[in-house]
């Protein structure tokens, strides 16, 4: 007669399970924020002065 016992408990965890999206990273929030600088401020009077002369060009 054979006897059947339980199988050995495993010593360590199983691999916890992972969703379908699991290859992706959840979406950070971007927040805008006030930039100023020298090269900032030269980039505006750079637009200011080009749209101005097509504008006026014409």
């Amino acid at each position: 007669m054979t006897m059947i016992s339980k199988p050995p408990a495993p010593t360590s965890q199983p691999a916890p399970v992972c969703p379908a999206n699991a290859a992706y990273a959840t979406a950070q929030k971007i927040h805008p924020r006030k930039v100023s600088g020298r090269y900032r401020s030269l980039k505006w009077w750079a637009m200011a002065l080009l749209l101005a002369y097509w504008h006026l060009a014409p």
